[in-house]
């Protein structure tokens, strides 16, 4: 019986699915981000990403930062300005821009992260362990801030905001500003088939501060005693007035940024930052103290302090505690106080 020819089946090639890409945004991809980042670390490090920072209405850095496990910030002029990482004061740590060191504005070493608006940041990471990869550490940490780098970003990303703040006490010294603002612009673009990049961010920042001020000062030492029923008077010094404060910061971000390939890239950026914080003062003290001068005729108190007390003005060269003569009050002084202080900081590479 002739054999017949028979075609053998042609194999089914088998199918590839082909998945889709999906890029997770949002909190979540924030979450995401700063996972990865602690798990690709060879050291033991906290990070915050750009959606973590913007958030919430975080004046600096700073206020972002402090969010994190370990880190606290310290408040001066009641915004967040230096850094404490595990406890110690921030004289124990340092900061990076990019992998660079960061130097203090200040009159110490802690660095006043108040300087760095969070707008330019992109991804703040805080190393609590030594890492070799650093080109400084300090002893409670580091703080490595990075700005944007615009070939993680796909087509071009213009960015505009702007904040108005209200006081309502108004301006209670005619040389501050009553009202605050601030604003933000950001540009970011590719070319080259998506192998160049670049990016420009601009803030500016005025943020004013008014506030009527009642203190009973009393300098160290200078406590009085009424020598007849041995009162404490708590305070020898009181004073009443007004308090302007007004901080301004100008902030400037660029990056130029080249990848032809997977293995090769090159980046250069700069950094600038303008900040100025002044204040004044502006009121009346009263000298009230028995070593000035005045008399205390009457005084009345409990637990060893004075509560109630009269005076008056004692006759030039009179001991302290002598009667006044009643003829003349005390005399008031008026105060003007001012202080301020200016920083810029440049930083590229």
């Amino acid at each position: 019986m002739p054999a017949l020819a028979q075609d053998a089946p042609a194999e089914e090639e088998d199918e590839q699915a082909t998945l889709d890409v999906v890029t997770v945004t949002g909190i979540r991809g924030s979450i995401q981000n700063s996972l990865n980042a602690k798990k690709n670390a060879t050291s033991i490090v906290e990070a915050i990403s750009a959606e973590d920072i913007g958030k919430l209405p975080d004046l600096s850095i700073a206020d972002s930062l402090a969010r994190l496990p370990g880190v606290t910030a310290q408040r001066v002029r009641g915004r967040s300005q230096q850094i404490s990482i595990r406890g110690l004061g921030p004289d124990f740590s340092i900061a990076l821009l990019n992998g660079r060191e960061v130097v203090s504005a200040g009159n110490n070493r802690g660095i006043e992260f108040d300087q760095f608006p969070s707008e330019l940041v992109a991804q703040g990471v805080v190393y609590k362990t030594p890492d070799a990869t650093l080109a400084a550490t300090g002893i409670a940490g580091a703080v490595d801030l990075r700005t944007v780098r615009p070939l993680d970003y796909t087509g071009r990303q213009v960015n505009l905001s702007g904040k108005y703040v209200y006081n309502e006490n108004g301006s209670l010294n005619p040389d501050f500003d009553e009202d605050g603002y601030r604003l933000f612009g950001s540009y970011i673009d590719q070319s080259a088939d998506g192998t160049v990049g670049w990016s420009l961010g601009i803030t500016h920042q005025s943020n004013p501060t008014q506030f009527f001020s009642r203190e009973l000062k009393t300098s160290d030492g200078q406590t009085g005693v009424e020598p007849n029923s041995g009162l404490v008077f708590p305070s020898d010094n009181p004073r009443s007035g007004v308090v302007s404060r007004e901080f301004e910061r100008t902030s400037v971000a660029g990056t130029l940024q080249f990848e032809p390939t997977n293995r090769f890239q090159t980046t250069i950026d700069a950094f600038y930052t303008d900040t100025e914080d002044a204040g004044i003062f502006r009121g009346v003290e009263t000298p009230i103290a028995i070593w000035s001068g005045v008399g205390v005729p009457s005084v009345t108190g409990t637990s060893g302090f004075a509560d109630t007390a009269t005076y008056t003005t004692a006759p030039v060269g009179s001991p302290a505690g002598t009667p006044g003569d009643g003829t003349t009050g005390i005399g008031q002084i008026l105060r003007t106080d001012t202080e301020g202080n200016t920083a810029e900081i440049f930083s590229w590479g």
